[in-house]
């Protein structure tokens, strides 16, 4: 079940959605790190119980807590640090750094773990933390994150529930910043850097802080644009992906007549480049270029990629000698296969999906629908007495947000009990992700498994309008379906069936005055159903289970 909201023109309509915690809302909780509204969504309360619960669930004797540069940073991290201190855990406080510069603090000096106060290349108005453990590990979903969620919310529901690991630990400063430039400086040689113009876009985020130091070594003639770390972000958001935030790197490049310009987001874990003619240079091409570069000074090494990236990174990997490595799911389909095939489909392939090798959240997914039939687009028993019709873009950044609220509840209390069939409606119209997403869902409907796609899809979504929704992606995706024919799925998400089906969404969505995601309708079986809430704002639960409350007593 997946239900949210968008407009056709990608514009948000959000509903209201009440946190039962208004301090440390459950949502904030992602599949890899934490991210919210500051302080509606997670304020300092909030900070303390993570990094109380942090220190509960992995028990490090000394760990490091950082922050970057936003607003709320500073009593963000200190509430981190005091939560994670009275826990049991002695603090290395290393102030306002990149994200990067945590991973290095935890490896360099040994540490238990460490969080970062972060919202990356989020607006001003986030807030959030990036989590690792001991070998600075990152925490996820999967690994832990959800435990320390469950702990955190346990906590703040049961006022003086603490719980301790050891006697109160101590916060101590410690200065990282000349360790981490001489590490970085490692990695070249400096006498063979051309004298290049670069003009560098920080977006006054941490790069602007943290590229000083590198660039006094290096030969090259920086422009410095934004480099004053700022979280109000004056001059535009830290996301670089986003089309209206490239360009000023753009014409700033061409303008200067530089060789090159690279725009970095927020926290400086990620950096985008510009060539000379002003053409942004995806990705993925920019990680195969860098993963050729290290090929030659290490023959055979093995190379982690991003798992939205094209297979262009593991064809360059393989043929440049190297191991292309997909953050742990597809690592045997590209080792064993040699690369990728010229149709964006791995030569060998997982030939049936599983929980073994699923994505976070896949194995949350099967249990949910284990059990009720689904037959294409529907779910649940064809004689149930009330139908729900629900119209989704899989692009859609508020489905994705409200998803996790409504599908258990209507899947557990309506559907497996018989009450109800759901008809959904995969609608694409915000943008490219949509489409690709749209195409895979009706793949996956051929073989009854539409529901569990879409969802393990939502569960894993990525930034609105980034192309994250690739082949590499949906190919994941899919595999993490139990009982999914991947193949036939790759397959059959470009049949003139899809398209058809496609087509015939669209005009039925036109017809029924339908004007965004998600548009909810409700009625008794073999009645016309009647749409819940209005049109231009998304349903919340209650809406939608009193309109299912009241067509079964009508």
């Amino acid at each position: 079940m997946v239900v949210g909201r968008a407009s056709p023109t990608g514009a948000a309509s959000r509903a209201v959605f009440h946190s039962i915690r208004a301090v440390l809302d459950p949502k904030v909780f992602k599949a890899y790190d934490v991210r919210g509204i500051y302080p509606g969504e997670i304020d300092e309360e909030g900070a303390y119980a993570v990094g109380r619960a942090y220190v509960e669930q992995f028990e490090p004797k000394r760990m490091a807590v950082g922050r970057d540069m936003r607003l709320s940073g500073p009593q963000m991290q200190a509430e981190v640090m005091r939560g994670a201190a009275e826990a049991g855990a002695d603090v290395v406080d290393i102030g306002m750094i990149g994200t990067e510069m945590l991973y290095f603090a935890v490896g360099e000096l040994g540490l238990d773990g460490g969080i970062t106060v972060t919202a990356s290349h989020n607006p001003k108005e986030y807030t959030g933390m990036k989590i690792v453990r001991r070998g600075a590990l990152p925490v996820g979903g999967e690994s832990g994150l959800f435990d320390v969620r469950d702990r955190a919310l346990s906590d703040r529901a049961t006022p003086g529930a603490r719980h301790r690991t050891g006697p109160a630990g101590t916060v101590t400063p410690y200065d990282i910043w000349p360790a981490y430039v001489d590490r970085v400086m490692s990695f070249i040689d400096v006498s063979e850097v051309r004298p290049l113009r670069v003009v560098i876009d920080t977006a006054n985020g941490m790069a602007g802080a943290m590229l000083p130091p590198v660039l006094e070594r290096l030969p090259i003639e920086a422009v410095r644009c934004f480099f004053e770390p700022d979280g109000s972000f004056p001059n535009h958001e830290p996301n670089p992906l986003l089309p209206k935030n490239r360009e000023f790197i753009v014409a700033r490049t061409l303008a200067e007549g530089a060789d090159l310009g690279v725009a970095f987001d927020g926290d400086a874990d990620r950096c985008f480049f510009v060539d000379d003619t002003g053409e942004f240079v995806p990705g993925d091409f920019a990680t195969a270029l860098f993963a050729t570069a290290v090929l030659e000074k290490e023959p055979g090494a093995r190379i982690i990629y991003d798992v939205r990236a094209s297979w262009a990174v593991p064809e360059t990997i393989v043929r440049a000698g190297g191991v292309a490595l997909i953050v742990v799911i597809v690592v045997l389909a590209i080792v064993l296969s040699g690369g990728g095939g010229s149709s964006g489909i791995p030569k060998v392939v997982q030939t049936v999906g599983s929980l073994a090798s699923g994505l976070p959240g896949a194995a949350d997914v099967q249990r949910m629908y284990k059990g009720i039939p689904q037959k294409g687009f529907f779910l649940g028993s064809p004689f149930a007495p009330v139908q729900m019709v629900i119209y989704i873009d899989l692009q859609c950044p508020i489905c994705q947000q409200f998803e996790t609220t409504a599908a258990p509840t209507l899947v557990s209390k309506y559907v497996r009990t018989g009450k109800l069939r759901i008809e959904v409606k995969p609608w694409a119209f915000i943008g490219p992700d949509s489409y690709r997403g749209q195409a895979a869902m009706m793949a996956a409907a051929k073989q009854n498994k539409a529901f569990n796609f879409a969802q393990v899809l939502y569960d894993n979504q990525g930034t609105e309008n980034t192309g994250w929704l690739n082949d590499g992606m949906i190919y994941q995706i899919a595999e993490s379906v139990p009982g999914l024919n991947v193949p036939q799925l790759l397959s059959d998400r470009k049949s003139s069936t899809v398209k058809k089906e496609a087509s015939d969404v669209a005009a039925d969505a036109d017809a029924n005055k339908v004007t965004g995601t998600p548009t909810v309708f409700v009625g008794k079986s073999g009645s016309k159903p009647k749409l819940v809430g209005a049109q231009s704002a998304a349903p919340d639960l209650q809406q939608v289970t009193t309109a299912i409350d009241t067509a079964l007593l009508g």
